[in-house]
């Protein structure tokens, strides 16, 4: 029964954006996940001309913070239950008027990865009742949103370049 409810509730809660991927399983480093993230965001801010490697030397992404589960001022909006996580890292924006969010989730079980997903549709639906309110330019961002589970990890990006962050991650957990 409780199963049927959950099924129900994902059905209710999470937007269209949200697929499941088969893939083999790997136990992939999130220290590796979050290097592929940091690398994305440093291309693509480099290709867009505003920055060269030298804004890079500290290994910091400008305008960009992440954080780790283990990470004791760990936050993700609107989330309060991170039970039956591995780790995580979420990468974001600093700046108010950008809704840039990378978050990769690592669950324990099927039934944490699915309440991962749950969650992150919330998070997601929540965001863009926010944004196209107060920043409607970036709204458009936010529709363009990826939500993925592959095994038992959840990802979640609202980006420029939602495809190719997702390319950068999957490169690492498949």
């Amino acid at each position: 029964m409780r199963a049927k409810h959950l099924l129900l509730l994902l059905a209710l809660v999470l937007p269209a954006g949200c697929v499941a991927v088969n893939m083999p399983k790997k136990t992939a480093s999130m220290d590796a996940v979050e290097s592929a993230i940091k690398a994305q965001i440093k291309l693509d801010l480099i290709e867009s001309g505003k920055y060269d490697e030298t804004d890079f030397t500290d290994k910091k992404i400008p305008g960009y913070n992440a954080l780790r589960l283990k990470d004791a001022q760990f936050d993700l909006p609107y989330v309060e239950d991170l039970d039956g996580l591995r780790d995580a890292v979420v990468v974001t924006s600093i700046f108010n008027n950008n809704a840039d969010i990378i978050a990769v989730l690592k669950a324990e079980d099927e039934e944490s990865a699915d309440r991962a997903v749950a969650v992150l549709g919330k998070l997601h639906e929540e965001q863009l009742k926010r944004l196209k309110t107060y920043l409607p330019d970036q709204a458009d961002k936010i529709d363009k949103f990826i939500l993925k589970r592959a095994d038992f990890y959840v990802i979640y990006i609202v980006y420029e370049n939602p495809g190719d962050m997702e390319t950068a991650i999957f490169k690492v957990i498949r």
